[in-house]
């Protein structure tokens, strides 16, 4: 049995109240699953399948940058009217107004990043987002992150978290797979490499790998992601023997249906600032990930294909690999598969968070990861 919180949960996250969000079915899962109280002051919209039940409350409120100062009496007065234990910040654009408006409130206070936390601890930006003192812990999706912020002075008086918000796992099954053919030519007989990427960073080594591979490998590269098809790396994929083998997606309406058409995902470059959401989606729909760097201490080479970053050669090996093999790509998707099942699910990552908190509030000696 874990102990019973009363948890003021504030994000600028979109879409946090969704139930298909992993933010909303963390919130979900706290309630229903594990009897927590659970308040979240996030915008609202969007949430039309939030159900309304026992013990979860929502309060809107706008969390833009223009309008920090009312979202800073919007948490004060929660805080001051509700019998709150923990107050959990959840993205950059929330954490200066609830260290403010947490001032004298006796509570702990967690931080808790999506992206890139800042790292140079002799800024304002970082004393307002982890080293301030009023901050009793920080969390984060990485571990690497935790790594950078506990390296930086001060940061001791902070308990720091690896916690990841989980997926549900019946959010991938029974998917009509996205018709590649009728929607971006790509024909059936292709091997279909998604490549997932948030910026340019990398894209220049992997369109030299692109360069290199051989002909006859029966590839086409969907290339989904903002500002992607740059003329750099698109003279990369002209200059290869797949040049009429490549298709742009800035964005799509059902990653999930993407993802059960697809036979492989790549992702190009280790960004500390990006969302790991895009990984478990991948892992979860049981597809052969190759990563450039280690995105997860538990993500091994049983699991995931990684290579080293600007590493050309490597990553055109690892990409020939997958579509010279398709044993090769079946095994690592079942593993992927099983991984993100059994270390990834809400429920196991919930119930991580909880173990979280209750280190938080009665101290060393009890476990975080189980």
């Amino acid at each position: 049995m874990h102990q019973q919180f009363s948890i003021l949960l504030v994000s600028d996250q979109a879409n946090s109240l969704r139930t298909t969000s992993p933010l909303g079915r963390m919130c979900l899962s706290l309630v229903q699953n594990y009897g927590q109280q659970v308040t979240v002051l996030t915008e609202l919209g969007n949430d039309e399948d939030w159900p309304e039940i026992e013990g979860l409350r929502r309060v809107g409120n706008s969390t833009k940058k223009h309008d920090q100062k009312q979202l800073v009496g919007a948490i004060s007065a929660e805080l001051k009217g509700g019998d709150y234990d923990l107050l959990h910040l959840i993205g950059r654009g929330v954490f200066a107004a609830g260290i403010k408006a947490a001032k004298g409130w006796p509570g702990k206070v967690i931080t808790h990043f999506n992206g890139e936390p800042a790292t140079r601890w002799w800024t304002g930006r970082a004393y307002f987002e982890h080293l301030h003192p009023r901050v009793d812990a920080i969390f984060s999706h990485r571990h690497e992150q935790i790594r950078l912020i506990s390296a930086a002075p001060f940061s001791s008086r902070s308990q720091t978290s690896v916690v990841a918000f989980g997926h549900d796992p019946s959010w991938y099954e029974n998917v009509t797979a996205s018709n590649l053919e009728g929607t971006y030519g790509i024909p059936d007989d292709r091997i279909t490499v998604l490549i997932r990427a948030s910026g340019s960073e990398g894209l220049d080594y992997l369109g030299e790998a692109i360069r290199r591979l051989p002909a006859d490998l029966g590839l086409h590269f969907l290339i989904l992601g903002k500002g992607l098809q740059t003329p750099e790396f698109e003279s990369f994929l002209t200059d290869s023997y797949y040049a009429h083998q490549y298709t742009f997606v800035e964005e799509v309406d059902n990653e999930v249906a993407l993802l059960s058409a697809v036979d492989a995902v790549v992702f190009p470059h280790l960004n500390a600032r990006a969302s790991l959401q895009p990984l478990y989606a991948a892992l979860f729909a049981g597809l052969p990930v190759l990563h450039v760097g280690g995105p997860m201490q538990q993500l091994n080479e049983d699991l995931i294909l990684i290579v080293p970053p600007k590493d050309e050669d490597a990553l055109r090996d690892a990409l020939q690999s997958l579509a010279e093999s398709p044993a090769l790509r079946n095994r690592l998707g079942d593993a992927a598969g099983q991984f993100a099942r059994d270390y990834l699910n809400a429920e196991k990552t919930t119930g991580r968070l909880l173990d979280a908190y209750t280190v938080l509030v009665k101290g060393p000696g009890h476990t975080l990861y189980r």
